[in-house]
């Protein structure tokens, strides 16, 4: 029985290896196994120290030396140098003929020969130190466990005292060893085909896995996808509604501003409410105080109106100031162009003239410390901002200071005004 293999089919090296897994787990044969080893010889013993041919083997041992020895391209590519019609036989066809052929010398068995030598030319170079077939014995049992044991039987058969017993036995477990490496053989094609059935099993899961992670996958850009909508929605939103929250603000704020006008408006009318009321309860007191008509002075002008903080000249006429020489004077507001004017006026009554505009240039924070340090405050109504005006009002009321309102902001209104001032002194002067 012989088994080939082609070497560069699947599988290649198997049948090395199922050899050397089967020849490890065979124990060492003795010599004494080997029939007729080591016993004298009864006929008589070869003495040409020539090698073997391998047309002088049995005609058993060309099966396993062209099945073992050889591979299967190299047996058809020396049947075809040998001129044997092999292109379209298979290669049991092959192996039989070149068995046949083999077995005789032939061109077929004299390239074989040539070949093997060749190929395995250290290996017999080794074996020529065996000088008996007891030594080759021993020497096969310890080298069929390698790898290149086919060398070894190559030269074991060529070897001159290779004895047709040793030949007998070393081909009969060449034999049994192709017997094994068929059987291996099958039991490794069971497990390669369950090997194969379990990796269809897995492509096949593989394959179904790829298909969810697929799926997951392109859910998972949907979603991702929703969600980035989703957020360019929000920022839409909220830019938007910080957009409203700034128009609001500003809304917000031109409101208070147009409340603050009002306000505004609203303090200078009641401001003014409270003027004429001023100056109606004055025109009531003044023509209380009115001499007989033959003493009566002169009318007092409607523009000129004293408004002191107390009741009316209390505090002028309990101090017993007589006029305003020596005094401090403050004008607050009047025309640019007046000012002089007013300065020339009130000086020459022998008063100091202190002047502020009212707000239009100067600050507020200057208005107060010239109110406090002032005898005398005379406010020029029309030409004066809201905020000096208060200011003014309050300050003299509280202090109890004299304060001049003048709805004209000429220079004959503060001169009718300044007589006006003597009025109290006179009457102080009678009582």
């Amino acid at each position: 029985m012989c088994i080939f293999t082609r070497p560069d089919a699947p599988g290649d090296g198997v049948f090395t290896d199922l050899l050397n897994r089967y020849t490890q787990q065979q124990a060492v044969t003795p010599v004494n196994a080997y029939p007729g080893l080591g016993a004298p010889q009864t006929g008589p013993s070869p003495q040409s120290s020539a090698r073997r041919k391998l047309w002088d083997f049995a005609p058993a041992a060309a099966c396993p030396v062209t099945g073992v020895c050889l591979q299967w391209r190299d047996l058809h590519r020396l049947c075809t140098r040998a001129g044997l019609p092999v292109k379209d036989m298979t290669e049991y066809e092959v192996h039989v003929m070149a068995t046949s052929e083999c077995r005789r010398r032939s061109v077929l068995a004299e390239l074989v020969q040539r070949e093997l030598d060749a190929r395995h030319r250290l290996v017999i170079q080794k074996a020529q130190a065996f000088k008996s077939d007891a030594e080759l014995a021993s020497w096969w049992d310890e080298s069929i466990r390698d790898s290149n044991w086919a060398g070894v039987f190559w030269a074991l058969m060529t070897h001159p005292r290779c004895t047709g017993a040793l030949e007998s036995v070393v081909i009969g477990q060449v034999h049994m060893l192709q017997h094994q490496v068929g059987m291996a053989s099958r039991v490794d094609m069971d497990k390669l085909n369950d090997v194969l059935l379990q990796n269809e099993a897995l492509a096949e899961e593989r394959q179904t896995l790829q298909h969810r992670l697929q799926a997951q996958s392109v859910e998972h850009a949907q979603q991702t996808g929703q969600l980035k909508a989703e957020l360019a929605s929000l920022r839409a939103d909220l830019i938007r509604l910080q957009a409203e929250r700034d128009q609001a603000c500003a809304q917000w704020a031109a409101l208070q501003a147009t409340a603050a006008d009002r306000i505004a408006h609203l303090e200078v009318a009641q401001a003014h409410a409270d003027l004429l009321d001023d100056n109606r309860r004055l025109r009531r007191l003044l023509e209380r105080r009115q001499p007989e008509p033959e003493q009566a002075p002169p009318p007092m002008p409607r523009s000129t109106v004293l408004q002191p903080a107390a009741p009316p000249c209390a505090t002028w006429c309990a101090t017993g100031c007589e006029g305003i020489s020596n005094r401090s004077v403050l004008c607050v507001g009047g025309r640019t162009g007046a000012i002089a004017s007013y300065r020339e006026l009130i000086e020459s009554q022998g008063a100091r003239f202190v002047h502020h505009d009212g707000g239009d240039e100067e600050r507020h924070d200057r208005l107060m410390p010239q109110l406090q340090a002032a005898d005398v405050v005379i406010c020029q109504v029309a030409c004066i901002s809201h905020n000096a005006y208060w200011r003014v009002k309050e300050h003299c009321k509280r202090m109890g200071k004299p304060c001049l309102f003048l709805e004209s902001a000429s220079k004959s209104s503060l001169e009718r005004a300044l007589q006006h001032l003597s009025v109290p002194e006179q009457a102080s002067a009678s009582d």
